[in-house]
């Protein structure tokens, strides 16, 4: 039988490392950015939270850290993820295929074309 030595309050704790993982990826889902790895995104959250301390020293950033991985402050995790500065994608974005050429009339054309062949091999 494996017995528990870990005192209630440390058993309810959540492990810093999975708190910190689990933060990460549910930002990487959330800006669909999975390209960035933990590092990157420490340090866009370490400077966010730079910003929002009220501590200039950081020496209370520890305990708001704990809080963030945590889910303990929902209001401290929204203003952090809305001050993220997240670094640019490494590979270049995929842009959409957009013309900006007004269609022409025999494009219109080809279109009324084979909408009409559509309708009448239907018959």
């Amino acid at each position: 039988m494996i017995v528990d030595t870990r005192s209630a309050e440390d058993a309810l704790r959540p492990d810093p490392a999975r708190a910190r993982e689990a933060f990460f990826g549910e930002l990487r889902r959330q800006f669909a950015r999975h390209d960035l790895d933990d590092e990157a995104l420490e340090q866009a959250v370490n400077e966010a939270v730079r910003h929002l301390s009220d501590d200039p020293a950081g020496e209370g950033q520890d305990a708001l850290h704990e809080r963030l991985y945590a889910h303990a402050d929902p209001a401290l995790r929204r203003s952090v993820v809305a001050s993220l500065c997240l670094p640019a994608p490494r590979a270049p974005l995929q842009m959409p295929m957009q013309t900006l050429e007004r269609p022409t009339f025999l494009s219109r054309l080809a279109v009324l074309r084979a909408f009409t062949r559509q309708r009448i091999g239907e018959r």
